[in-house]
């Protein structure tokens, strides 16, 4: 006889559009019985993100290919924090549910802390992914004592971390984890969704190039990312124009893909570069990525820290 599969409960703020094809993955093995309970559907519809400064809607299915709940609340649905949105229900689920083990992505939402809380003292397994890292554990001062603290006081309630890289795994080592409670998980997006849409792209490459308004032959580098500080796309600008000045380079285009606060700061410091050589995109959405990625010769991404560039 076959043994039962592992009942998963899953808690999430909203549904995430590099998570998804992982869930379904998950959800097509037949040893996992993986329920996802989201605490907001603010992405399911058009919704202003403050990293990109703007009003953005994904493309993407979000919800396909997996069980999935959305944990009542109460007030505000349209904002993400520790409160919010204020979530019930999670107990309950968890009994009637019958899981056997509970994963929370982050612990900085009510609804995480009760599921991790009330999923040890009801005998599950409880698992925490989250993006901490030796680098964003720099920070000086009582937050970063109190994110210790909580880490270290956690190790009494949960069984182990999926870690999403190297740097996530050698902080939660260094707080007293052990070997044997990290478990890899690392982030990752949809390899094959990607290839399959950059080699239907290269098919009209020209045609794209064309309609960005790119000279044939001119080489390209992509930058896609929020406009914001910790990005340092400021820095990309100031390297890109001392490439551009050099006579020996083939005169290469910069292309922006992404909005957020910076963006007339960039668009004015961009002005100093050589005429129509660096072209602001805006948001892109994942569907309009793999044009672009068809096209770049070279890829930055020069951020002063990032959890996970992906």
């Amino acid at each position: 006889m076959s043994e039962k599969p592992v009942r998963l409960a899953y808690f999430v703020s909203h549904p995430i559009q590099y998570q998804a094809p992982l869930l379904r993955r998950i959800a097509a093995d037949p040893s996992i019985d993986l329920t996802v309970f989201f605490a907001s559907g603010i992405s399911l519809r058009e919704h202003f993100n403050a990293g990109f400064n703007r009003r953005i809607a994904w493309d993407v299915d979000l919800l396909g290919g997996y069980q999935h709940e959305f944990l009542p609340a109460i007030g505000d649905r349209s904002r993400l924090s520790l409160f919010r949105p204020f979530n019930y229900g999670v107990v309950q689920r968890l009994i009637r549910g019958r899981f056997d083990a509970v994963w929370c992505h982050s612990y900085v939402r009510l609804p995480h802390l009760t599921a991790l809380i009330a999923g040890r003292l009801l005998g599950k397994k409880v698992f925490l992914r989250d993006e901490a890292s030796v680098i964003s554990s720099n920070s000086t001062g009582l937050r970063r004592l109190i994110k210790v603290f909580f880490h270290q006081t956690m190790r009494l309630v949960l069984n182990g971390i999926l870690t999403i890289g190297t740097r996530n795994r050698e902080y939660y080592a260094s707080i007293g984890f052990r070997q044997d409670q990290l478990f890899r998980m690392p982030y990752a997006v949809d390899n094959d969704w990607f290839a399959e849409r950059i080699a239907d792209a290269a098919k009209n490459r020209e045609a794209f190039r064309e309609e960005l308004g790119l000279e044939p032959g001119r080489p390209v580098i992509l930058y896609a990312s929020k406009l914001h500080p910790r990005k340092r796309a400021q820095d990309l600008i100031r390297a890109f124009q001392k490439i551009a000045e050099n006579s020996a380079a083939r005169r290469p285009y910069l292309l922006i893909g992404g909005d957020g606060e910076l963006r007339d700061e960039l668009e004015t410091l961009a002005a100093e570069a050589p005429a129509n050589s660096i072209h602001f995109l805006g948001f892109r959405t994942q569907a309009e990525l793999p044009p672009l990625y068809d096209i770049c010769d070279v890829f930055v991404l020069p951020s002063n820290t990032e959890p996970w560039g992906l």
